[in-house]
């Protein structure tokens, strides 16, 4: 589906199925636009593993989901990648009224039935922008999550044992769209597949708590300035997030908050004087709430807004995930970070990692 605006750079309308940048880079190719020629080099060149989207395999539902008109070879072609002992990494975008409930239950029986290489199943929701036009397409919502994560815990439970098991994974979003509270680090396995939005939370929260391990921390504390925590009349934090980030952030600031009550006399008697602005995507709109999405232009706008609002900008720093730009430093909409940071003053670009976002908050760097 083309779910995007017009006038973007050429390079985000490129769909592709270059078996290459999946073996390299983890991108998810479908197998429904190679040759048998194609599957020959990847078994002659052992390019393993390889990020396969298979959404079902039920023929008349792949038909729907990818649009084929003509023989669909992608189940046949991972049938002889799997025997050739080529390791794959399996998506399924859930689309309700499709390819899940019963249908999801089927993929998931066959997939650990009949292959053998699978190393990771991932369930991610399917994401739609204010620009789709296939009516048949809607978005999860809280029931279809709470629905989706069951039926995914009874195949886990009914095959343990099986590594495959360890490692068949909602994303994310599930859970935030039920209203449930992240599984423990143990449920994502091996991690597999974090960068399709598949345990990144959890490790992220692990990431902050670690933080908080070494014995160093208390000298650390002490002898912090406490530039970024406040008396009165001091600035504040800004930390600018999705959505779905929210949730995510606040969870990160109970964690940070536990641990350094009674380590610091001046943090506990001021507090972390933390805002979060949980930015909402009106650039691709529909049901797009990742962080990683969000438009230069949608971050600017909801900074000024907020500034214009409080009258005056009292920020000391304004933290923004760099993940927001792709490897050439863009976002979606082609903003640099420059541009970004043109808003106001106090914009800092920080690594989307636990440490980095605690150090910020804390002002210990």
């Amino acid at each position: 589906m083309n779910q995007l605006p017009p006038g973007l750079r050429p390079s985000l309308y490129i769909r592709d199925d270059d078996y290459l940048l999946s073996y390299m880079y983890g991108n998810f190719i479908t197998l429904t636009n190679l040759t048998h020629s194609d599957i020959e080099k990847i078994i002659k060149t052992g390019l393993s593993p390889l990020y396969i989207s298979v959404h079902s395999l039920d023929k008349g539902i792949r038909r729907k989901l990818f649009g084929l008109k003509k023989d669909d070879r992608g189940p046949d072609y991972l049938k002889i990648l799997d025997k050739a002992g080529i390791e794959t990494h399996i998506q399924i975008v859930l689309v309700p009224g499709i390819n899940d409930g019963l249908s999801l239950i089927n993929t998931l029986r066959e997939l650990e039935g009949v292959y053998k290489n699978i190393l990771s199943i991932g369930i991610v929701p399917v994401g739609i922008t204010g620009y789709n036009k296939n009516i048949e397409i809607g978005a999860v919502n809280q029931d279809k999550a709470k629905e989706t994560i069951k039926i995914v815990d009874e195949f886990r439970s009914c095959t343990k044992g099986i590594k495959l098991s360890g490692n068949t994974c909602v994303s994310d979003e599930f859970f935030l769209l039920a209203g449930n509270n992240f599984p423990s680090k143990k449920y994502y396995g091996d991690y597999y597949q974090i960068e399709n939005g598949i345990g990144k939370s959890r490790d992220f929260l692990e990431e902050v708590k670690n933080f908080f391990k070494p014995v160093k921390l208390d000298n650390l504390l002490q002898d912090c300035t406490l530039k970024g925590i406040p008396s009165t009349g001091r600035k504040k934090i800004l930390i600018i997030t999705s959505e779905y980030g929210l949730a995510v952030i606040r969870n990160a600031l109970d964690i940070i908050y536990k641990n350094i009550s009674g380590k610091n006399d001046k943090l506990r008697e001021h507090g972390i004087p933390v805002n979060i602005l949980a930015i909402k995507n009106r650039f691709l709109g529909g049901n797009i709430k990742i962080t990683g999405l969000l438009s230069g232009k949608d971050i600017i706008d909801g900074i000024l807004q907020l500034t214009a609002v409080a009258k005056t900008h009292n920020f000391k720093n304004i933290i923004v995930p760099d993940c927001i730009l792709n490897s050439d430093f863009l976002t979606i909409d082609g903003y640099t970070a420059r541009d970004i940071k043109k808003t106001v003053q106090g914009i800092r670009f920080i690594p989307e990692k636990g440490p980095d976002m605690v150090k910020a908050i804390l002002d210990l760097q």
